[in-house]
């Protein structure tokens, strides 16, 4: 099962568990006050089954809305990366042999309307560095409106600048 149908099952199964049992409480409470003892009767079966289809029902639609409002999010991103013109063919950054891809990284930066990106750990997005203690340089190769171009930076000394 992938990630997205266990994160709605778990948070479907929390949230869905709550609403019967508030609806039977206060049938309850208000059984006991009133006194007509805590037997349930046809309609009130009923009415704690459909509370619990209802509930289950949208919490599902909340749910798909959630990871479908994701999902254009990131096509969002993608339109907004293409439209920029640029095309990243390759990202590295390390030293010597040793490199790591941030390609993703550096495309994410640029849907997102930044132009000027540091090089340095951050362009490693969380992952590992690949040469601790070693200074290491960004290398990128793309291309914008057909003109291929290059840029090396020296770590902590620049930016990868894709302005003009």
């Amino acid at each position: 099962m992938n990630e997205h149908l266990k994160e709605i099952r778990s948070g479907f199964l929390r949230q869905v568990g709550a609403v019967p049992l508030l609806v039977l409480l206060s049938i309850l409470t208000t059984r006991i006050a009133t006194g007509t003892g805590l037997s349930l009767s046809a309609s009130t079966i009923a009415a704690i089954r459909w509370s619990l289809a209802a509930g289950g029902i949208l919490l599902l639609c909340f749910g798909m809305w959630r990871y479908h409002r994701r999902r254009i999010q990131i096509l969002e991103q993608e339109i907004s990366y293409l439209r920029s013109g640029l095309l990243i063919h390759s990202a590295r950054y390390g030293a010597g042999d040793v490199t790591t891809d941030v390609a993703p990284y550096l495309q994410r930066q640029i849907a997102m309307g930044r132009r000027n990106i540091p090089v340095g750990n951050s362009l490693l997005d969380g992952g590992e560095d690949p040469c601790k203690n070693v200074k290491k340089v960004g290398r990128v190769e793309y291309s914008r409106q057909g003109r291929h171009e290059t840029q090396e930076v020296i770590e902590d000394a620049g930016d990868f600048n894709f302005d003009t």
